[in-house]
C-alpha cells in the first residue's frame, strides 16, 4: 500500500512537470504572411518575460492577435492569421512564455499566458489600432477566457477547443488511456502548486462570464481532449449578449482553418459581420 502511495504521488509530480516544463525551439522563418511583409518583433509583459513575434502590418484600424496550443509556436496558426489577413486586418502572432522563441520556463495551461495576451493588446493600442480581437486555438483559447476579466476593451474574441475546467481537463486524458480519475489526484495538487493559483481556479469557464466582447465559441465534436459538453458550458457561461457557437462535425483537435478551411471561413465571416460590424471584402 505505500508502495502503491508513493508510485502515485510521484506520477503526478512527474506528470506536472512534464505538462507544465518549457518547449523552445526557433520559429521557422517568415517574410511574409499572406503577401505581407512579416516583421519580428518583441513585446515585454508586466511580469518582465520578453515574447518573440511576428507582426503583419495591413493598414486600417482592426487587428487580431493568434494564440496557438500549448508546445506549439507561432507557425501553428498562420493559416489562421493569413485568413484574417485576407480580410483587411493587420495580425500580431506571438510565441506564448515558455514557447518558441519567447522567454520563460513554465507553461501555465493559459493562466499566466494571459499576461502575454494583454502585453500584445497594449502594444498594438500604442500602434494606433482600436478594434483587436483575439483567437486562440487550445491553450491559446483558455488565455484568452483567463484575460477577459482583465481586458474589457477587447474588440471580439474567437475561443476555439478550449477545456472548461483543469478537472474536465485531466479525466479526459484519464480516460483515453482507461485510468480512473482517482489516478489525477496528485496531479492537480502539484499542478496548482507549480502554476501558483488553486487547482479550481484554473478553469476557463469561471473567467468567460467576465466576456463582454462579441464572442465565438467553438469546437470538434470528436476531438477526446475537449468534449462538447465543456464548449457548451463555456458558451452558456460567456457573459458576451453577442455570441456565436459552432461544432465542427467529426472535427479533431486540431485548429478549424486547417481541418475545415472552408466551413470555419464561413462560420468566421459570419460572427465577424454579425456580432462584430466588420465590412470584409
Amino acid at each position: 500500500m505505500l508502495l502503491f502511495v508513493a508510485l502515485w504521488i510521484g506520477v503526478g509530480y512527474v506528470g506536472t512537470n512534464i505538462v507544465t516544463a518549457a518547449s523552445h525551439r526557433k520559429a521557422r522563418e517568415k517574410s511574409e504572411i499572406a503577401g505581407k511583409p512579416v516583421e519580428q518583433v518583441s513585446i515585454t509583459t508586466e511580469d518582465g518575460v520578453v515574447l518573440s513575434a511576428w507582426y503583419v502590418p495591413n493598414g486600417g484600424e482592426n487587428a487580431v492577435i493568434t494564440l496557438p496550443g500549448i508546445t506549439a509556436d507561432r507557425g501553428q496558426l498562420v493559416p489562421t492569421a493569413e485568413t484574417y489577413i485576407n480580410w483587411g486586418f493587420s495580425a500580431l502572432l506571438p510565441d506564448l512564455r515558455g514557447t518558441g522563441e519567447s522567454q520563460g520556463d513554465l507553461v501555465s495551461i493559459g493562466y499566466h499566458e494571459r499576461k502575454d495576451l494583454i502585453a500584445c493588446v497594449r502594444w498594438l493600442q500604442n500602434k494606433g489600432i482600436k478594434t483587436i480581437g483575439a483567437h486562440g486555438f487550445s491553450l491559446g483559447a483558455a488565455t484568452v477566457c483567463f484575460a477577459m476579466k482583465e481586458l474589457p476593451d477587447l474588440g471580439f474574441a474567437v475561443v476555439e477547443s478550449s477545456y472548461d475546467t483543469m478537472k474536465s481537463a485531466t479525466e479526459h486524458r484519464l480516460d483515453m488511456v482507461h485510468m480512473p480519475h482517482f489516478i489525477g489526484w496528485p496531479f492537480g495538487y502539484f499542478l496548482g502548486r507549480r502554476i501558483g493559483a488553486d487547482f479550481a481556479d484554473i478553469s476557463p469557464v469561471n473567467y468567460i462570464s467576465y466576456c463582454k466582447c462579441p464572442a465565438l465559441v467553438m469546437s470538434g465534436d470528436s476531438e477526446g481532449v475537449v468534449s462538447p459538453s465543456e464548449t457548451l458550458a463555456l458558451y452558456e457561461k460567456c457573459g458576451s449578449d453577442r455570441k456565436q457557437m459552432h461544432s465542427f462535425k467529426n472535427g479533431r483537435h486540431r485548429p478549424s482553418i486547417s481541418e475545415f478551411p472552408d466551413e470555419a471561413r464561413s462560420t468566421l465571416r459570419q460572427f465577424l459581420t454579425e456580432e462584430v460590424g466588420c465590412i470584409l471584402p
